[in-house]
């Protein structure tokens, strides 16, 4: 089932506000034992109270397609949204293999876009290998119509029907579903189909997700594989993303196009930066079932880590989990998380509601180590989590006034992994970071989100052990600014700061990235206010009492920028923060 009628499909709420939702519901709920009905469907299960179209309208920046929570690998259809999806996009490009939740920068996710085709590939067809500038496989002209009648978008299972070219119904069904490390993907061909074919286009990501180089191979008869080099996230680093997908059946043809064009059994192709071609197809004979299931995992390390994700999550005993075995598993999962809260007295729209920003907020941060405990660090080297998970893709100012103590109590294990992970980040790069995207920090948003984030932490038990590494680690971004060639900008307001109590507005300030506190003064002095005030805390139970004393003093700050001369009779309020310049 989708949703129930009563809750409209434009329904959007990002994960900055689903914490927040979650939170306030907390008050009429409360907290069960994790196991109970983890396994069979309850008669209001939440898995399929879930509804992951929420927050794919406008600029809600969701996707619907599957992930584990907290999973590494997530599948999801490609429209024309730099997010990935929209629920009113018109085609579907291609299904991808990563993407956020709720996140607000341009270029993002989608790395490797599956899509299933019936067009034949070849010179003259419909998928022109002979065209000089490989444009039959540009995704924007092969794109597929697909209807919303039947999609359905549950926690860890995806389905929506692809139609023909002339938009009419009996074209494809494609499913989803994905576990930690691993996902899998059925295409289901219409009756009488003889031949399927899949392209595998690497080249393309996510609309404005910068494709710098990729390489695609063919691996004897059912496997390809390959990686992807991306720019992205806010004026980003390049990261690397490296592939596996094993088919359920063996292909009878392939080929692979780059911007030259098409050529029917190459093994390999390499795209180059600002050339969108690059990719592989694969032709299938399709028996009575119609279908192909293709296994897919991604690393962040390399390709021995995502051929060791595919073989842990994708396959038991050697061979490929079946699609329907890795769906029940996935959602089990889900329902194991999801029933950590029971809620009472809610009707079926309320509770929609609910569980989808529950759902949203057990997406992130994601699993960062592949299933060897090898992750890529911030110095761009490769480190081993041995007995614990780590975790990246940290959105922390988003996350850190509701979210983040969420975790903290439904999930305290998880929680001390996460805290343990930011430790590693701060070990690995020198300093904390503010919103860290895969193995490198962005420096976007405004602040110094990641203090009250870790004390947090610290007052719910996540850092017992660790209490000396975090309060130095909080100390030194709280009385210092990183050097110039740190990649981390940190408190880039701290000298005025310290010195007169507010961060000057400068939009002249540089910006190792988007943002600069500087650009936005006034934000910036409350949230380092805000920050100082929640550190105290930490340095009082640490028995730091200079330290405590010095921050209490300066979590004052906040009056600094506060104009009480504001008066709005129209609003009927009287005072409002107001930005100082360099002079005061």
């Amino acid at each position: 089932m989708g949703l129930p009628m009563t809750v409209p499909r434009d329904l959007h709420r990002s994960p900055r506000l689903a914490a927040l939702f979650c939170a306030g519901l907390l008050a009429c709920a409360r907290v069960a034992d994790a196991s109970a009905a983890a396994s069979a469907p309850a008669p209001n299960d939440p898995v399929r109270e879930v509804d992951t179209f929420i927050g794919t309208q406008g600029e809600g920046n969701t996707f619907p397609g599957a992930s584990a929570p907290f999973g590494l690998i997530q599948v999801s259809p490609i429209t024309g949204h730099y997010a990935g999806y929209r629920y009113d996009d018109p085609k579907i490009r291609g299904f991808g293999h990563s993407f956020l939740s709720g996140a607000g920068c341009w270029a993002q996710g989608g790395q490797v876009a599956v899509l299933p085709v019936t067009g034949s590939i070849g010179p003259g067809g419909d998928f022109d290998t002979s065209d000089p500038k490989a444009a039959p496989f540009d995704y924007r002209s092969y794109a597929a119509p697909y209807t919303h009648d039947g999609e359905v978008g549950e926690a860890g299972y995806y389905r929506v029907r692809l139609l023909d070219a002339q938009g009419k119904a009996g074209g494809i069904e494609a499913e989803a579903t994905a576990l930690t490390r691993a996902a899998a993907e059925r295409y289901t061909f219409a009756p009488g189909t003889r031949t399927g074919r899949v392209l595998v286009n690497v080249g393309q990501a996510n609309e404005k997700h910068e494709v710098v180089g990729s390489v695609v191979e063919v691996v004897g008869n059912r496997i390809v594989q390959g990686k992807l080099v991306t720019n992205s996230f806010c004026g980003g680093a390049q990261y690397t993303t490296w592939f596996r997908i094993e088919f359920d059946r063996p292909f009878k043809a392939f080929g692979t196009w780059d911007r030259e064009g098409g050529v029917p059994g190459s093994r390999r192709s390499v795209g180059v930066q600002w050339d969108v071609a690059n990719g592989a197809w694969l032709e299938f004979d399709l028996d009575g079932s119609h279908s192909i299931t293709a296994t897919s995992a991604i690393s962040h390390v390399d390709a021995e880590g995502a051929r060791g994700n595919l073989e842990a999550d994708g396959k038991r005993a050697g061979r490929l989990l079946g699609f329907d075995a890795m769906r029940a598993q996935a959602q089990a999962a889900w329902r194991k998380e999801l029933s950590s809260v029971r809620v009472e007295g809610a009707g079926g729209a309320d509770r929609a509601v609910f569980y989808t920003a529950l759902y949203h907020a057990l997406l992130q941060p994601l699993t960062g180590s592949d299933a060897d405990g090898r992750y890529r660090g911030y110095d761009d080297l490769v480190h081993r989590a041995d007995g614990w998970t780590y975790y990246e893709y940290f959105s922390l100012w988003d996350t850190y006034r509701s979210q983040n103590q969420l975790l903290a109590m439904l999930r305290p294990q998880r929680a001390r992994d996460i805290a343990r992970s930011m430790l590693a980040i701060h070990e690995q790069m020198g300093w904390l970071p503010r919103w860290g995207y895969a193995n490198f920090e962005t420096n976007v948003m405004t602040g110094d989100p990641v203090t009250p984030w870790l004390v947090d932490l610290w007052r719910f038990g996540a850092l017992q052990g660790r209490e000396r590494e975090a309060w130095d680690a909080l100390w030194q971004n709280a009385g210092g600014r990183p050097p110039a060639m740190s990649r981390a900008q940190g408190r880039a307001g701290n000298d005025t700061y310290i010195a007169d109590g507010y961060v000057p507005y400068d939009r002249a300030y540089p910006s190792k990235g988007m943002d600069a506190d500087q650009h936005h003064g006034g934000s910036a002095t409350l949230e380092y206010a805000l920050a100082d005030c929640a550190l105290s805390q930490m340095a009082a139970g640490l028995g730091e009492g200079d330290a405590a004393a010095t921050l209490r003093a300066r979590a004052g700050n906040w009056h600094r920028v506060w104009d009480p001369g504001v008066r709005d009779p129209s609003l009927d309020f009287t005072g409002f923060p107001r930005p100082r310049i360099e002079d005061g």
